[in-house]
């Protein structure tokens, strides 16, 4: 008899090919939409901890039970974590961990002392001390953020009169950080086994994405003689630590404020917007084949990548707007390959989602890239 799991799913053809590999053969995958449960209006509930959700999941963990599940998106992360101790099922990140790499208020408050960031409040507290008149006590400038969600989707930068308006007019419940004009975002990618890192890469943004302008950004991979390199590592060493994890794919969002590395957070998931085709490009490595695995307790074969001593590579992520400027940019020769996306979401104004094209490049260092990317804006 196969082994079932359970997979959270978003229709995401990537995972459709790779759990149709032979290293699933002996795999039956039991595939729940966010549209298998719907409410009194007919609506999608999607997937939350709800009562019709649980009495549909708990149908088929009878007539069908599965021994894993895998979530195919950050936002199915902590759900997954809840029917893991639901159904007492012991593969994978259990439900508080979950609360801690999905919740950015639980993330902050776990790792808060054992590495480096911002000073934060949930919103609730925030306002009330804005309104107590002990406003002296608090930055002039925030950035307001949902506690769940990736990408930018509803981070906004706001003053601290016009943060208090927003925490009014919207009663959701937000983690507002103290607002540190940074130099450099970083983003660490990864995985681990048994509490050891076996794939480790440091990539900066060209852009913070709170910048306005261009909607475009790149990726640029760092090398290992990088000034930032071994501080992030030791950034991302304490964080797993500290969250208890054992083993997985990690995307750990970092910045840089006048040489030093503040910790962002942390996502139990391979990278977007590219990150993933660029390391699967330049170092050999599938980040969702090596999650699927994982997932599955299976073993990650791989031959361990090296990465470079010195020199730089990534990709630009152009919005369609600046795609039209492309033909400037290939003359270029640092430029080995160009993907045109399809079905790239107009109307997200910010994060990687509006990218319409790749350009993958190597260079010599990163400054090369960096005028290339200047010409965009």
């Amino acid at each position: 008899m196969k082994i079932r799991v359970l997979l959270l799913d978003k229709e995401s053809s990537k995972l459709y090919d790779l759990i149709g590999r032979p290293d699933c053969s002996n795999f039956y995958f039991i595939l729940h939409k966010n549209t298998d449960v719907l409410d009194e209006n007919e609506n999608p509930i999607g997937f939350s901890y709800e009562p019709k959700t649980l009495l549909y999941l708990d149908s088929l963990m009878c007539t069908t039970p599965f021994d894993y599940i895998i979530a195919s998106s950050e936002s199915h992360i902590q759900f997954a974590g809840l029917l893991r101790m639901r159904y007492g099922l012991t593969s994978g990140i259990n439900a508080s961990i979950s609360a801690y790499v999905s919740n950015k208020l639980a993330m902050r408050r776990r790792l808060k002392g054992n590495v480096p960031f911002p000073e934060f409040w949930n919103s609730g507290e925030f306002l009330e001390r804005a309104l107590s008149g002990n406003r002296d006590l608090l930055p002039d400038e925030v950035v307001i953020k949902p506690i769940y969600g990736s990408n930018s989707t509803g981070v906004v930068k706001k003053t601290l009169e016009e943060a208090v308006i927003y925490l009014k007019n919207n009663k959701g419940i937000y983690i507002v950080e103290e607002f540190l004009s940074v130099d450099v975002e970083l983003h660490c990618d990864g995985y681990f086994v048994d509490e050891s890192l076996e794939f480790f890469l440091v990539s900066r943004y060209a852009r913070p994405w709170l910048k306005s302008g261009t909607l475009s950004n790149a990726n640029i991979h760092l090398p290992m003689i990088d000034y930032r390199y071994n501080k992030a590592k030791k950034i991302v060493i304490s964080v797993l630590k500290e969250l208890g994890l054992k083993q997985g794919v990690f995307h750990i969002e970092l910045f840089e404020k006048q040489g030093d590395l503040y910790f962002g957070e942390i996502a139990m998931r391979p990278g977007g917007g590219g990150i993933t085709e660029s390391i699967s490009y330049f170092f050999n490595v599938d980040m969702w084949d090596i999650y699927v695995k994982l997932a599955l307790s299976l073993d990650v074969n791989i031959k361990k990548p090296e990465i470079m001593d010195s020199s730089y590579c990534g990709l630009i992520g152009l919005s369609k707007k600046d795609s039209l400027k492309r033909h400037s940019l290939k003359l270029n020769p640092f430029f080995s390959k160009i993907i045109t996306l399809r079905n790239n979401k107009e109307n997200r104004s910010t994060g990687s989602l509006v990218y319409h094209e790749w350009m993958f490049f190597s260079c010599e260092n990163e400054n090369e890239v960096l005028n290339e990317f200047s010409r965009l804006t």
